[in-house]
């Protein structure tokens, strides 16, 4: 998960809450467990609740729950409730954000006897004043609640001293996906979801190339909604139709990534490999991907795959009418471009009379990762006296 999300400060505490079902538990003023409810906000407020129950669902979740957790507590005098989750090795697989998503599933799976332990982070008391994680973490040890894990955030907190705090001596889950926080700071607490997304994959993936020249591949979901990913993401991790993934979205630029691929309820069951080997859908030559999550295109400098940016740059450069990339795409399709001169002879460029300095002429047909720089051919241009001739001897020479 990207840790910027949770904004926490240096020397804050956090508690790490793994997927599963977020609850509430209500202790009356004699210290017997009384209620429960399902979702927090993120001020903790315990009128809060996010699933209502039947009757039956209700008190058939309650009989389980009370086999589970501690049915007493020592505080006495006031209601008392203590915030935690529900935690089960296996993962159900409803499409949406996760842990919402997954509540209804959990609730019917601890109703049926699944097999869950809970983990206990924050305690609020109208009886007696917990402020702040160890007075907290002391009243639950005492009180014999299962401790959800603890870090004290350091200056440098990234996700990867995240992973690397959550070791298997601190850490007692399966999985290390996270899917909130409990925050302490100035001993208040607040809670923060990770808001993951989980995807069932309903028809395999097929690459394109977008206007950029990279290769991407589109999800489609139970839901019927399109996903698009790096076509090396979905190579890397496997993913094919009939599988579900685990995504982080990030905020800021909507961009997605996979951090898991299983079919069913456990991370182990993977889909069965595919080939690394990748088609370059518009040139047809082989290269190979998946090795990473990073954005892959074709290594062919010449393919028109990526040829789209500087045909732009031309046609604008010498003031002539643009095209669109699906425009574009289409005469690459129909092999009326084999390369991006073509397009001066196609209509509606094919009768327009071009004049420009040879610079000007250059930088518009010499691609941009050759020549970035506009200021080094016209300091070219210049030096060879501003003469189609001897820029051509020149570059005989540098041929030879």
């Amino acid at each position: 998960m990207k840790f910027a999300k949770t904004f926490c400060r240096p020397s804050a505490s956090i508690e790490v809450i793994p997927i599963g079902l977020p609850v509430r538990l209500q202790y009356n003023e004699h210290g017997l467990l009384q209620s429960f409810s399902i979702g927090f906000s993120a001020d903790l407020d315990p009128m809060f609740s996010v699933v209502t129950l039947n009757s039956e669902a209700y008190n058939k979740v309650f009989n389980r729950i009370k086999m589970i957790v501690p049915n007493t507590i020592s505080v006495t005098g006031g209601t008392t409730w203590v915030y935690g989750v529900f935690y089960t090795d296996s993962i159900p697989c409803d499409e949406g954000i996760v842990p919402r998503s997954l509540f209804d599933s959990y609730v019917d799976d601890i109703s049926n006897g699944g097999i869950y332990q809970f983990y206990a982070g924050y305690v609020h008391s109208l009886a007696a004043l917990y402020r702040g994680p160890l007075v907290i973490r002391n009243f639950l040890s005492t009180n014999n609640f299962n401790l959800l894990p603890h870090v004290i955030v350091p200056l440098t907190m990234s996700d990867d001293t995240l992973q690397q705090m959550m070791n298997p001596g601190s850490y007692p889950f399966k999985y290390s996906f996270i899917g909130g926080f409990f925050i302490f700071e100035d001993l208040n607490c607040r809670y923060d979801e990770t808001n993951l997304l989980q995807l069932n994959v309903t028809k395999d993936v097929k690459p394109y190339v977008d206007v950029d020249g990279y290769l991407k591949g589109d999800i489609i979901t139970d839901s019927g909604r399109s996903y698009t990913f790096n076509y090396s993401a979905i190579l890397h991790h496997q993913v094919t139709k009939g599988c579900t993934l685990l995504v982080e979205r990030d905020d800021e630029s909507s961009a997605l990534s996979i951090l898991a691929t299983r079919v069913g309820k456990t991370v182990e069951k993977v889909p069965e490999n595919i080939s690394q080997e990748i088609k370059c859908p518009v040139c047809g030559k082989l290269y190979r991907g998946g090795d990473s999550d990073a954005p892959i295109q074709c290594d062919d400098p010449h393919c028109l795959s990526h040829g789209y940016q500087d045909a732009v740059k031309m046609l604008t450069t010498f003031k002539l009418p643009t095209l669109s990339y699906n425009s574009y795409k289409a005469l690459v399709d129909a092999k009326k471009i084999v390369c991006l001169t073509d397009l001066i002879d196609l209509p509606p460029c094919q009768d327009v009379e071009i004049k420009a300095p040879l610079a000007t002429a250059m930088y518009s047909v010499i691609p941009s990762y050759i020549v970035p720089d506009f200021a080094l051919l016209e300091k070219f241009a210049n030096k060879c006296n501003n003469k189609v001739e001897t820029v051509a001897y020149y570059l005989r020479i540098l041929c030879i």
